[in-house]
């Protein structure tokens, strides 16, 4: 009898240090990723100088061209009053979806076909806007009150949260500055 026991509490100690050295900490076994994401490095992390940037990344910086591109023409219609299409920030869930770069840019681009010349800003550049880290879409009309704008939303067939007028202003604050049809 106590030669078995002996035996099972061999069996059990050569199972202990096989399980410890072959299932010890450190021998190549990463977690899993999540569903749903891919497996990638962190945003954080240095790009090397060969990797490409990331889809993100570029939209980013046509977005910011875009805003570069449209400042002049914007000044002149400093106090004019303007359709406003879009308001977009990063990582905001408007609707059922989450944005980004390469959302806000697509948005753009297809509001571009769709209704002709744009231009875009963001909102802290300007003191007639609330909320700042917007990217804002408008069309680079200028009206001298808000009611052409609203026309050319109806004209549009757009609904009063999607499309409104707005005054582009470097000295006046958000109050009295927006306006959406009835």
């Amino acid at each position: 009898m106590w030669l078995s026991a002996m035996a099972a509490i061999a069996v059990v100690a050569l199972l202990i240090t096989v399980g410890v050295v072959l299932l010890g900490p450190n021998k190549g076994v990463e977690p899993t990723p999540p569903q749903g994401k891919p497996a990638t490095k962190s945003d954080d992390a240095p790009s090397s100088p060969d990797e490409p940037e990331s889809t993100n990344e570029q939209a980013k910086s046509e977005l910011e061209t875009i805003v570069s591109d449209s400042k002049s023409e914007l000044s002149a219609l400093e106090e004019k009053w303007v359709v406003q299409l879009s308001a977009k920030q990063p990582n905001d869930n408007a609707g059922d979806e989450e944005w980004d770069y390469s959302k806000i840019l697509k948005e753009y681009q297809d509001n571009e076909k769709t209704y002709g010349t744009l231009a875009m800003l963001k909102s802290e550049d300007w003191s007639s806007f609330r909320v700042k880290d917007y990217w804002v879409t408008v069309i680079p009309t200028g009206y001298d009150s808000p009611e052409p704008a609203l026309k050319k939303c109806e004209e549009f067939k757009l609904d009063r949260d999607n499309c409104f007028a707005k005054r582009l202003s470097h000295t006046k604050g958000p109050d009295g500055s927006t306006k959406l049809r009835d």
